[in-house]
């Protein structure tokens, strides 16, 4: 029994599967079985809404359940990827947001006259 990897790539899993199955030859549903068991728990739950039947039914052909692995394994890694960009996205215009705030304006320096000036305290005598 082989499972998809923490990390492992859809396309990489089904791949590593696909060499097995070439050794083992397995029925269509068994190999639908453990291509099913062997998944991560994401892609799993993102397939039984899409396959009406459950993923007690196996496709077809051997090479559909592949397919159909890919097909769904593409669809979560999308959405993860989607996810990612939004949230990095978010970060983003938060720290412009942060530094646009406590960043001054650009300006040049205005010429005061001597009314504008700051007045300062009388020095005390003999100091």
């Amino acid at each position: 029994m082989e499972y998809q990897k923490s990390g492992e790539r859809i396309k990489d899993y089904v791949s590593r599967m696909r060499m097995h199955n070439m050794v083992a030859n397995l029925p269509r549903e068994q190999l639908w079985e453990c291509l099913i068991t062997g998944l991560q728990a994401d892609i799993c739950e993102y397939m039984k809404p899409v396959n009406k039947d459950s993923l007690d039914l196996a496709p077809a052909r051997p090479e559909m359940c592949f397919q159909a692995i890919i097909n769904a394994g593409m669809e979560v890694e999308n959405e993860k990827q989607h996810e990612q960009w939004m949230q990095n996205q978010r970060k983003l215009k938060e720290q412009t947001a942060a530094a646009a705030k406590g960043r001054k304006p650009e300006h040049k320096p205005e010429h005061k006259s001597s009314t504008d000036k700051k007045q300062e305290a009388p020095k005390p005598a003999g100091i």
